[in-house]
């Protein structure tokens, strides 16, 4: 039996022309892909570089705060007894709620800066407030100026809230719309 010698294909003209139009659109498409996945992950670089450095940030303010508190003891705080809080208010003369806030750090007292929002008017009556050991009341608050013991609710009028001493102003016959105590 003789066998016949392979025909070998030749490739014409047209057919290598649309193998590599076929070649270039295939290269061309991924290329596009390459591309765009490098801009998807170029814009994620971004993002995550932005919440990095804004995490950098939040870490060296956090990190200065805690330096300025430990600079004032302010680690050995502690909620004072209700003997405390009166030895200091007592002896507390100012009139300006952060330097009242800081002598009472001063004397390892924790203190709140509380302020009560009185609805109609918006008035903001600034107290200090002191989480208190040993009592089943727990907060006691205090208006700054005249140390007048004071039980806020929202709700009430400003006014009737007083335990000791009173405002006389009409302005403070007005219902508390807001208590927000800082630490």
């Amino acid at each position: 039996m003789i066998k016949k010698p392979k025909k070998k294909k030749i490739l014409t003209l047209t057919t290598i022309i649309a193998l590599a139009v076929v070649l270039n659109i295939l290269i061309t498409g991924i290329n596009n892909i390459v591309l765009s996945e490098t801009h998807e992950t170029r814009e994620e670089i971004k993002h995550y570089e932005t919440k990095l450095t804004s995490i950098k940030k939040s870490v060296n303010q956090n990190r200065s705060i805690l330096n300025e508190s430990k600079k004032g003891n302010s680690y050995k705080l502690h909620n004072p007894l209700l003997e405390e809080v009166n030895d200091f208010l007592t002896n507390e003369y100012n009139t300006n709620a952060s330097i009242v806030i800081s002598n009472a750090k001063n004397k390892g007292l924790r203190c709140a800066y509380v302020q009560v929002i009185i609805s109609e008017l918006l008035i903001v009556r600034e107290l200090i407030g002191f989480n208190i050991s040993n009592s089943d009341d727990d907060m006691k608050y205090y208006e700054i100026k005249n140390h007048y013991q004071i039980e806020p609710a929202i709700g009430l009028n400003y006014s009737e809230c007083f335990i000791s001493g009173e405002l006389d102003d009409p302005i403070y016959n007005q219902k508390i719309r807001d208590i927000i105590t800082i630490w």
